[in-house]
């Protein structure tokens, strides 16, 4: 095995994925997807950046290299915390609290107009992140399908700048929260879904955040506090 079969083996793992997930996700066999986490075959490129867009993961860690701008092309803009929103520090393990739901197609509220976390958070989740803002989120609709799947959690952190093909969760002026993919910031925020056609166009000025979406979480990783 690889170094590259070996990141995708424990991704999965990690996700609670399957091989046969990945295949379908990327438009490959099952065989394919074999040949890539045991060594045997060679991935394309094309096929790194499903791969690295399905598991979370950057398309560079997979090339294993710092940077790789035919993969992955950075922006500048920094998105902030909302006004008088506070630091999360999950109380259980390290691991981060759930809040809210993901909006798949449905809109909804994270935060409230103060910039408060808008529900309680009696729940978490079994997995780690780095950033101690992260949270996760519940996805509603299958607009995400089959990366996020209706029911299924994904964890935000919010201190990671998002890149062009990065997952995002976005809340617009108009109070609406979103979970998308980021596709492109020329003449604005270009937003996509991985189940529906056509993308979401937006003017920085509409904009209220913006946080990088790491990758889906389990529902059995979901964890009552009390």
């Amino acid at each position: 095995m690889n170094e590259v079969g070996k990141l995708i083996k424990e991704a999965l793992e990690h996700q609670g994925k399957t091989q046969a997930w990945l295949a379908e996700f990327c438009g490959v066999s099952n065989n394919a997807v074999s040949k890539w986490i045991n060594g045997s075959g060679q991935i394309s490129r094309e096929n790194i950046r499903k791969v690295a867009n399905a598991l979370g993961l950057r398309a560079s860690e997979l090339l294993n290299t710092d940077t790789d701008d035919s993969i992955t092309v950075g922006f500048a803009q920094e998105f902030h915390f909302p006004e008088n929103s506070y630091p999360v520090k999950p109380e259980k393990k390290g691991y981060p609290p759930v809040f809210g739901k993901g909006m798949g197609g449905l809109p909804d509220r994270i935060f409230t107009d103060e910039g408060r976390v808008s529900n309680g958070h009696d729940e978490y989740a079994e997995v780690l992140s780095g950033d101690d803002n992260a949270f996760v989120i519940r996805v509603e609709g299958n607009s995400m399908f089959p990366k996020y799947a209706h029911g299924e959690y994904a964890l935000v952190e919010p201190n990671t700048v998002p890149e062009i093909e990065d997952d995002v969760l976005i809340k617009l002026s108009t109070g609406e929260v979103m979970l998308k993919r980021l596709i492109s910031r020329r003449g604005g925020i270009h937003l996509s879904s991985y189940n529906e056609s056509g993308t979401y166009d937006f003017q920085d000025s509409e904009i209220v955040w913006m946080y990088y979406v790491a990758h889906p979480v389990p529902s059995r990783k979901i964890k009552t506090r009390f």
